[in-house]
């Protein structure tokens, strides 16, 4: 299958599309087409041939409709430079912006296109994680306050930010910790769940057990439960990383009490969006 040279990734979704329903494939940037389509077309015959020209256009192409479809549902932005002949430089150079928050369309794809469906998840999966995250951070510019979308809970401030040592437990009710004023205060799962559950419904109803977001390759790294006021822990990095290579890339990776408190969550089958 050809493809136009379109630099303009808005251009080159449509052109996409427009191909695509010569075979049969109405891609009409719905949500449901993002569930529907994505997985087949990445196990199509389209993109077998990772040193094939056109399986690159393919692949440029398939990120383009995925970002624009999101952009058009969520009052997205591209921005960056986009490659249609080449996916490699969009991985980081390609994104569309929902307020303070990035989504590149190239990162789950290429690394799909390099895995199985079974070490990845599938693309709704993949959605169930990052459409939360996509309706509650379109920002408003001129205040910087969060805007609240259809069937979200309303979001008046940005996350209390604290540091991850001032949690005192966790439970499976929830976080117990101490806010900057040495006052004891709790996060409760059932709320967090509640809060990114609504969001998720538009969707899937499998998020159930989706109770926040985390990034561990931000600086610092950062958990964030979805409770009213959202709650986001950030994690110092180790003063003197370890000097074996696998060593490095964990203490870079995962920051003291990090990975602990992960798996303390995945013991009571609690989840939490990846975003980094």
């Amino acid at each position: 299958m050809q493809h136009e040279e379109c630099p303009d990734p808005q251009a080159s979704a449509q052109a996409f599309a427009d191909k695509l329903l010569d075979t049969g494939v109405n891609l009409d940037f719905s949500l449901r087409s993002l569930h529907v389509d994505i997985d087949p077309l990445l196990g199509s015959s389209l993109y077998c041939d990772r040193d094939s020209p056109s399986r690159w256009r393919g692949e440029a192409s398939l990120a383009a409709y995925v970002g624009e479809t999101l952009r058009r549902l969520f009052d997205g932005q591209w921005e960056g430079s986009f490659n249609a002949s080449n996916p490699g430089p969009n991985f980081y150079r390609s994104w569309v912006q929902f307020g303070e928050f990035r989504y590149f369309p190239s990162h789950f794809l290429s690394y799909r296109l390099k895995n199985s469906m079974a070490e990845t998840g599938s693309f709704g999966q993949h959605l169930e994680r990052v459409l939360p995250v996509i309706g509650r951070r379109k920002a408003v510019a001129a205040t910087g306050a969060v805007e609240a979308t259809a069937g979200e809970p309303p979001a008046d401030s940005r996350p209390l930010v604290l540091p991850a040592n001032c949690i005192q437990g966790v439970d499976k009710r929830g976080v117990q910790f101490l806010d900057a004023n040495n006052a004891q205060r709790f996060v409760s799962f059932a709320e967090c769940r509640a809060n990114a559950t609504s969001t998720l419904a538009r969707s899937t109803a499998a998020g159930a057990a989706l109770v926040g977001f985390r990034d561990a390759s931000a600086n610092p790294a950062w958990i964030e439960f979805t409770s009213s006021p959202a709650i986001r822990f950030v994690f110092e990095p180790r003063e003197t990383p370890r000097t074996s290579p696998g060593a490095r890339f964990m203490a870079r990776r995962y920051p003291p009490g990090y990975l602990e408190l992960l798996e303390t969550l995945g013991e009571f089958d609690l989840a939490l969006g990846d975003l980094g």
